[in-house]
């Protein structure tokens, strides 16, 4: 898997920068494993909603779902980052619906290159340096 996902060794961490190509695998590969939990689930009987719950599936799913929660979020918002945006558009999902498109579409735009002096994160260097420097950070 490594080599697949080579840059995804600091999944949670949010400085930085990723890629559209590093990106969308990743998240492939997450929707296929939570769509497999998910359909394992109903093969066991945990195929109504109101059952999922109380189903030793349902509870697989869940503890899945909030396992990857903060990889999901920090690779989110490195790729916001990557495409000029800022991390903060993560929250957007918190809006029914239009929210999580809005991400989508945002998580979709191509990276923006950086501008001479930035960092990975996209936060200007000299300047960071000049605030250290004078004591001022």
């Amino acid at each position: 898997m490594s080599g697949i996902f080579p840059r995804l060794r600091r999944r949670a961490a949010l400085p930085g920068r990723l890629s559209r190509r590093e990106f969308w695998p990743f998240l492939a590969w997450h929707a296929l494993l939570l769509f497999v939990l998910r359909r394992l689930g109903d093969m066991l009987g945990a195929a109504s909603p109101a059952r999922l719950p109380a189903h030793p599936a349902g509870w697989l799913v869940a503890v899945f779902c909030l396992a990857s929660l903060p990889t999901l979020a920090g690779l989110c918002v490195r790729r916001l980052h990557d495409a000029g945006r800022s991390g903060g558009w993560v929250f957007a999902q918190v809006v029914p619906v239009v929210g999580t498109l809005v991400l989508l579409a945002l998580l979709a735009l191509p990276g923006q290159p950086p501008e001479p002096g930035e960092t990975e994160a996209g936060r200007p260097g000299e300047a960071l340096r000049e605030r250290t420097r004078h004591g001022t950070d």
